[in-house]
């Protein structure tokens, strides 16, 4: 059942403007996350991790392993395997958005920002990545940021 819920995760997180529980920050709109990835799981087949990931190459098995780690509350290996994936596609703007999220439950909102900015700079339209750079303006108490975003 585990590895069908990371099958899941994967599949959310990639399909464009799907949400995806990784950029809930609060409890109510992380509980809302889990009832859309519960509900997706039913719709999917039987499929092994490791069998997903070997057909997707090493930089989306990254990708999938800092989503592993992130989805246990491993936020430093989150952030080790995201950035593998990112030194093989630079390009990935939700693995930047991951990776900035990751930051961001480790407090380092700089970080986290700049992480967001790259994902917007690769990919504009990506509308669940300003919500999540506003988040983290707001925590680091700049709240005309925020709004903006």
């Amino acid at each position: 059942m585990f590895y069908i819920l990371l099958f899941t995760i994967a599949i959310l997180s990639r399909i464009p403007y799907m949400p995806n529980f990784l950029y809930y920050w609060d409890s109510v709109n992380f509980a809302l996350g889990i009832n859309e990835i519960k509900s997706f799981i039913r719709t999917i087949p039987q499929i092994s991790f490791r069998d997903f990931a070997k057909t997707v190459g090493q930089s989306e098995y990254h990708f999938l392993q800092g989503n592993n780690y992130a989805f246990q509350g491993n936020y430093a290996q989150a952030i080790s395997e995201y950035s593998k994936g990112l030194s093989l596609n630079p390009n990935d703007a939700q693995a930047y958005s991951n990776r900035g999220a990751a930051y961001g439950w480790q407090g380092n909102y700089a970080q986290a920002i700049s992480d967001f900015n790259k994902a917007i700079s690769l990919d504009p339209n990506y509308v669940d990545v300003y919500n999540n750079r506003g988040n983290a303006y707001a925590r680091q108490g700049n709240y005309a940021q925020a709004i903006y975003d």
